[in-house]
């Protein structure tokens, strides 16, 4: 049985049914524009056009098509972010250049990133102390640690 057969309080239904729309939207727009791949400036306007379908009517199949729209959006912010990481750091390889102050403010954000402030252990005491998190750590894996400050 096909979800169209299957009548619209299937949510699985609503969904491909606010999907169908999005893209319909998309490609409506694509098609006046002619271009083959989706710009921010369209998934922009596909968001306006869901948001004002969900100020009108609130329902359900309008918040599943404001929300497919917006993680769309998110995905090619993301998909744009990492190309310019990778561009980024391909150039200044090629280039070999020092390090500047936005390299290493990413390298600085980075090694944040990756720290560990804080450390439960199997009886529930959470450890805060960069040592004492370096020797649990060493113990718990059977080797000697060597703390750096």
């Amino acid at each position: 049985m096909s979800l169209l057969e299957k009548g619209t309080e299937d949510p699985a239904y609503r969904w491909e049914l606010a999907w169908r729309r999005v893209k319909s939207v998309v490609k409506e727009h694509r098609k006046d524009k002619k271009q083959k791949e989706t710009s921010r400036e369209d998934l922009a306007m596909v968001i306006d056009t869901w948001r004002g379908k969900l100020e009108r009517d609130n329902s359900e199949e309008n918040r599943e098509g404001f929300k497919i729209a917006s993680s769309m959006v998110k995905e090619k912010d993301e998909g744009e972010a990492k190309l310019w990481r990778m561009r980024s750091r391909a150039l200044w390889m090629a280039e070999g250049d020092a390090p500047s102050k936005f390299f290493m403010a990413l390298w600085k954000a980075r090694v944040k990133q990756d720290e560990i402030r804080a450390l439960q252990l199997e009886g529930g005491e959470i450890m805060e102390d960069r040592r004492t998190i370096n020797t649990e750590i060493g113990r718990f894996y059977g080797y000697n640690v060597q703390v750096s400050k």
